[in-house]
């Protein structure tokens, strides 16, 4: 191939990569002059196919020059004017562009013998040096939010190799000066072994491409447990190898708070149980495990008020054990203490899902239920609850009989009663009852 194909190759290749090629003529006396080829007149926002004059062309790339980078320029022609290569990046204000970053290289031509000319190539790097300084933007952010980045190679019948940045030594404490395998190996190490399998997984997820999060703990050279949480991908452009590439975080300030924070909460549940226990104490029967009459006249309140609301009728009951003194007296206390658990479990089962029920105190209790339309009278409610208490007497293997005496009274939405005189007029109603009731102590009597 001839020389003039060769330099037109070139001049392709250069072109195809947006470098132009420049030469500066600086003759004694004369004003100097700049040409330049299809490329560096794209660059310096001329058409390629004008003829600019030479030394308009020169004042034009001249005093388009940022006045901070005069100096840098002006070293980089001496240079090249002594016979030394020289390369200098600058910033450059382009006609329609604006503000663009050059870097230019080049030599002088000794064959040019009427002065001085310097030959070289001229690049737009603006989109790198927008890159360099997005990365050292990030990388500052990153290094004052304590996050620093890594990298590790895992490459076949080679020892694995990590890099890092000075935040992240500075995280690991590491002072010496380490090579990229004893960096690893350093850190691999040092990694608590409870969380030895999660860093494992965590990098086998990276290698295969999937973006992974870990968090474990380390243990420092000056003897503390810290914790780090690590986030990374592979670096897909490196095919001869394994690159894996993140950022790490000291996050121990972040546990710390957080096991306050759940010592906190444990603390707060127990608090509330104990809350809880305090108030269940205040508002429940001991024995039976029902409302007290405390409990029972809060939550009775809240029924009547919901259901007149409802235009829905109330009935309450007032209901007494017959015959208690005779089974403590007959058969103890703790038989006495039997009946009174029987009944409130009877009284729960019936009242179950329609309202509630409570101990008045001694053989007393009460049941508040709402009265739909479609529910039985009070006589039919009564003979439900008193025909539950045979069944319970017919399965027991007690030889007496538990039953009951109830009193109802009706309370409907036009009514403005409290719970206290609901009661009073159920509680007329159970006297009325009793005096009219024959009750059975033993089985034996009743048959």
């Amino acid at each position: 191939m001839e020389q003039g194909a060769d330099f037109q190759l070139a001049k392709n290749i250069l072109n195809d990569s947006n470098i132009g090629l420049w030469a500066i003529e600086i003759d004694e006396g004369k004003p100097p002059k700049m040409y330049a080829d299809r490329a560096m007149l794209s660059l310096l926002g001329r058409s390629p196919e004008s003829r600019p004059d030479p030394e308009q062309l020169y004042r034009d790339w001249y005093n388009n020059i940022d006045p901070a980078s005069y100096r840098a320029v002006r070293e980089a022609v001496i240079k090249m004017t002594c016979n030394k290569h020289a390369e200098v990046s600058y910033t450059w204000y382009h006609p329609t562009n604006g503000v663009t970053h050059m870097r230019c290289s080049g030599l002088r031509n000794y064959d040019y013998r009427e002065g001085v000319r310097l030959e070289g190539i001229h690049q737009d790097v603006s989109e790198l040096i927008l890159t360099q300084n997005a990365y050292e933007v990030t990388h500052d952010i990153l290094s004052n939010a304590n996050i620093g980045l890594w990298a590790i190679e895992l490459e076949e019948n080679y020892p694995s190799r990590m890099y890092a940045d000075a935040t992240m030594l500075t995280a690991l404490g590491i002072k010496e000066k380490l090579t990229s395998e004893q960096l690893y190996h350093t850190w691999y190490d040092r990694i608590d072994p409870e969380y030895r399998e999660e860093v494992d997984t965590f990098i086998s997820q990276i290698a295969h491409e999937t973006h992974a999060e870990v968090q474990y703990a380390w243990h420092h050279p000056d003897g503390q447990l810290i914790y780090i949480r690590l986030g990374g991908v592979r670096n897909k452009l490196n095919n001869s190898l394994t690159r894996l590439e993140g950022c790490h975080q000291d996050i121990t300030s972040v546990i710390c708070v957080q096991k306050e924070m759940e010592k906190m909460q444990i603390k707060l549940k127990r608090a509330v149980i104990a809350r809880d226990k305090a108030i269940d104490m205040a508002i429940m029967d001991p024995l039976t495990r029902v409302y007290n009459r405390k409990g029972l006249y809060e939550k009775a309140t809240d029924i009547i008020r919901r259901n007149r609301k409802k235009s829905l009728d109330t009935l309450v009951m007032y209901i007494d054990m017959d015959n208690l003194k005779k089974v403590n007296d007959t058969f103890g206390h703790d038989d006495g203490d039997f009946c009174i658990t029987a009944i409130s479990s009877i009284l729960k089962k019936y009242s179950l899902d329609r309202g509630v029920i409570g101990r008045l105190g001694g053989d007393e209790f009460s049941c508040i239920v709402t009265q739909s339309d479609t529910d039985c009278s009070e006589e039919d409610s009564i003979n439900e609850i008193k025909a539950a208490f045979d069944m319970f007497n017919d399965s027991s293997d007690k030889p007496y009989i538990i039953s009951v005496s109830i009193g109802c009274y009706t309370v409907n939405p036009s009514e403005q009663l409290s719970i206290e005189e609901a009661l009073a007029k159920a509680d007329e109603r159970l006297y009325e009852a009793k005096s009219h009731k024959s009750a059975f102590l033993l089985k034996a009597d009743k048959e």
